[in-house]
């Protein structure tokens, strides 16, 4: 056993030995994708000792060496691709992650969901007033242009005088419509589209996880808020982003399960009214 082991160590020592023989890092050139270079080398490096463990002869020896250098030559950095993943694209390592990034990449997927989300909510909170149509799209576009894999163009064109402007609003189909789910357990809430094509799940910061077990919700100003609820029947929040977010102001009774909310003024505010004492009080928020 012991004599097997000291025979291996040696090829171990012989192999990296003809490596550095032949094989001198190239250090006067930038890599543009160094940790990309440096693991199809080690694959390299891999294949090579694979290679001569199977040799039993120089002229095999010399063979695996010249596969090495082939593989080392190809990989990103190399010197068939001396620029990186830009000269050879097609590299096994130099997949793009954004090609079919809304079926692949979930990053992508999850940032347009919560764009999509933002923007519905928007567009049903708007009064009949296109300029109001117009500022939930350029938010939504500028949410947009934050999301991984996105390419933002900025052209420019010359406008006459005498301009006519025409807006032409695009349904919006239902698998581009996200519905966020908030569950009592809040690390069970999850993304989905219009037609339930797709399920994302959804990370929700909250003091608790129970933070909005039996709250009450309303749309006040386009923004999600949370009324009362089991953690603490007075306390009023507002989802921001992906966080619940507790406000200074408190209700003034406590609200639960048999209470109820809903937005008033288009928007603009939040009724709330009952409770489990069969409280016929209302209070308006906003």
């Amino acid at each position: 056993m012991l004599t097997k082991l000291i025979a291996f160590l040696t090829f171990l020592l012989f192999a990296s030995a003809s490596l550095k023989a032949v094989y001198q890092p190239k250090t006067d050139l930038d890599c543009p994708d160094q940790e990309i270079h440096d693991q199809c080398l080690t694959e390299c490096r891999m294949d090579y000792l694979d290679c001569l463990a199977n040799c039993e002869s120089s002229y095999c020896n010399s063979e695996c060496l010249l596969s090495f250098q082939e593989c080392d030559a190809s990989c990103p950095c190399g010197l068939e691709c001396p620029a990186g993943c830009q000269d050879c694209p097609e590299h096994p390592l130099c997949e793009d992650d954004c090609e079919d990034a809304q079926i692949n990449n979930d990053q992508y997927r999850l940032c347009l969901n919560q764009a999509v989300f933002q923007l519905d909510v928007c567009l049903k909170t708007c009064p009949p007033d296109m300029s109001c149509h117009d500022s939930c799209y350029a938010t939504y576009k500028e949410q947009l242009s934050d999301c991984p894999c996105i390419e933002t163009q900025t052209t420019t064109t010359e406008v006459s005088t005498t301009t006519t402007t025409t807006t032409e609003l695009t349904p919006i189909d239902p698998s581009e419509v996200s519905i966020l789910v908030i569950l009592l357990n809040l690390s069970a809430s999850y993304l989905t589209s219009g037609d339930g094509s797709s399920k994302v799940a959804a990370t929700i910061s909250a003091p608790s996880n129970d933070y909005t077990a039996y709250a009450k919700h309303a749309l006040v100003n386009g923004q999600l808020h949370i009324f009362g609820g089991n953690t603490d029947k007075r306390k009023i929040a507002k989802l921001n982003g992906c966080a619940f977010v507790e406000l200074s102001a408190r209700l003034n009774v406590d609200r639960d399960q048999h209470s109820e909310a809903l937005s008033i003024q288009s928007g603009s505010q939040a009724l709330i009214c009952f409770n489990y004492a069969e409280s016929k009080s209302c209070e308006i928020f906003g």
